[in-house]
């Protein structure tokens, strides 16, 4: 890319008065565009009718051939080094898709070839290339390296331990959770800095070209703009040190459930520290379970519900013209990515019937607000990154229209609208939000789980165990649900 990248600069220097050349320019323009994205919400968009309806058996069909495409594997299915800059995407939604299609097994491979892919940046590994951001700002976002945001990287590996407890492996499980809590301290202690790097780094490159990004973000217009279209969104908040709820009580579910009492306690003290009241005194009561059995009393068995509901903010583009305070190019089009809530009607709370017991459900986890707050806090940099990137395509516009005349002029519009595209790139199967209760086993050994549109599960069998857990996963109102039902047990 970089290399198509230098050749237009030498181009946009060069007269040409043949159609023949010019048609030689202009595909080697629309080839260079061709590699700077996949159009991931348009190729998602028949798996993701399959995912809305609740059909995942065919959604998992749907998605097979894109995983294919964009393999993170080789033939031998060892991880490759280069493998595809939008697998790591592919792969997120794939083995969602999978899981909820009770595909357990073709799951774990699918989060395994992304937990290869980017677990190097858990430590060594740079999370930018020079060469992607200098073909980045020749073309756009889409051509960096899809490497999972915050959010996709904790919840990879809470999904990974989700799909160990369905089959039983409940040390890998364990594993699974460890690494998604070492990724939100991880996302704690880097994030921050990480960001503030990459936006002064796109800062340089555009002074280096005679662009200054920070006239830009200071015109009081601009900022009207942006703050029109933004403001709501950051002013959503999710919980604290970027931690999701769900993912931090799984680990307490975990600890209760294996007889680490007081590891349980405090890990679901952590979780009530995040919630706001009332929510928290359901989450208190575990607390107290917890300090009682490490204490000394027998816990009772008892059952977890967890329902996650609707799908999590999509991501849409907002085309604006922005003020260069270049002289020959003083407007030029850019487009950003928007984070757009999803409103479709979804399951918004449920109960469980024990014998003659009916428990309702809270609000566990708000993933709207968690995906909204690992997007604002990377949104200045985004913002910075397309800035520069409209002014390196402006400049080499201008160059190609001083360069070639007419010609120059028809190529640049040319490339101008083609490169002109926001990063849309998302796992879009995460859910809205994620509901939650505990109830202990009735001597029944059966329990009812009734959705607030009316959908009813079971009677569930619930087993002998000290904990079981129950996990629906439902898209729509009225859509059959997904369930998925485990038993943990101490080993020792």
């Amino acid at each position: 890319m970089s290399h198509s990248g230098s050749s237009l600069i030498k181009i946009s220097k060069q007269r040409a008065s043949t159609l023949e050349f010019f048609l030689r320019v202009t595909a080697l323009l629309l080839s260079m565009i061709a590699m700077t994205g996949c159009g991931y919400d348009s190729k998602m968009k028949s798996t993701m009718m399959e995912f809305d309806e609740g059909k995942f058996s065919s959604a998992a069909t749907q998605i097979a051939p894109l995983m294919a495409e964009y393999s993170l594997q080789d033939s031998d299915g060892d991880g490759k080094s280069d493998a595809p800059i939008n697998g790591v995407v592919f792969y997120l939604d794939g083995g969602t898709i999978q899981q909820a299609a009770a595909q357990y097994p073709a799951s774990v491979a699918t989060y395994e070839s992304v937990w290869n892919e980017i677990s190097p940046y858990l430590d060594e590994k740079a999370e930018t290339k020079v060469t992607e951001e200098v073909a980045a700002a020749l073309t756009n976002q889409t051509i960096r390296t899809y490497r999972g945001t915050g959010v996709d990287r904790i919840m990879l590996n809470t999904y990974q331990s989700l799909n160990y407890f369905a089959l039983g492996q409940q040390e890998k499980a364990a594993v699974e959770l460890r690494r998604a809590q070492n990724w939100q301290t991880d996302f704690v202690e880097k994030n921050q800095s990480q960001i503030e790097k990459e936006t002064k780094a796109f800062e340089e490159s555009g002074k280096k070209n005679g662009y200054d990004a920070n006239k830009t973000l200071d015109d009081p217009g601009f900022q009207a703009v942006i703050n029109a279209n933004y403001g709501t969104l950051r002013e959503m908040r999710g919980y604290s040190n970027y931690e999701i709820p769900y993912s931090t009580y799984l680990r307490a579910v975990n600890r209760f459930a294996t007889g680490q009492f007081e590891q349980a306690r405090t890990t679901f003290k952590r979780v009530a520290e995040m919630l706001p009241a009332p929510v928290n005194e359901e989450a208190l009561k575990d607390v107290d379970m917890a300090g009682n059995a490490a204490n000394g009393q027998t816990p009772a068995q008892c059952v977890f519900v967890f329902v996650e509901a609707g799908r999590a903010p999509s991501l849409k583009e907002l085309r604006l013209d922005i003020p260069l305070f270049i002289a020959q190019v003083p407007y030029v089009g850019a487009a950003f990515p928007l984070l757009e809530m999803r409103n479709e009607p979804s399951v918004t709370g449920f109960t469980v019937s024990a014998a003659d017991v009916v428990t309702n459900a809270a609000l566990l986890t708000d993933m709207d607000a968690v995906v909204a707050q690992d997007f604002n806090a990377r949104l200045p940099g985004i913002i910075i990154a397309t800035l520069v990137s409209s002014a390196s395509k402006a400049a080499a516009t201008y160059g190609l229209q001083q360069g070639m005349g007419n010609w120059g002029s028809i190529i640049g519009a040319v490339y101008q609208v083609a490169a002109n595209s926001a990063d849309l790139r998302c796992w879009l199967t995460l859910p809205k939000r994620v509901l939650w209760c505990r109830v202990n086993r009735p001597e029944s050994g059966v329990i009812s789980i009734t959705m607030s549109d009316g959908k009813t599960i079971g009677p569930v069998p619930i087993p002998s165990a000290p904990v079981t857990v129950i996990r629906v996963r439902t898209v729509n109102a009225g859509t059959d649900p997904a369930v998925m039902t485990f038993a943990i047990a101490n080993s020792g």
